[in-house]
């Protein structure tokens, strides 16, 4: 799984990956909603993975 890669201060937050059985992401996957406004209209413009987001080999067991 790949997942985002903030190089920023990591936020003080816990991010969820279910809600049912909890487990988090890191929190350095957390990014500024500027930086995914971006990520989301070059997805949708390109239909691929956005180049312009930091990306992270993830495995959450």
């Amino acid at each position: 799984m790949r997942i985002t890669r903030n190089s920023d201060v990591e936020p003080q937050v816990d991010l969820l990956t279910d809600g049912g059985t909890p487990s988090y992401f890191p929190r350095s996957a957390a990014l500024p909603l500027g930086d995914i406004r971006k990520a989301l209209v070059e997805f949708v413009s390109t239909g691929k993975r956005p180049a312009g987001v930091d990306w992270a080999c993830f495995d959450r067991l």
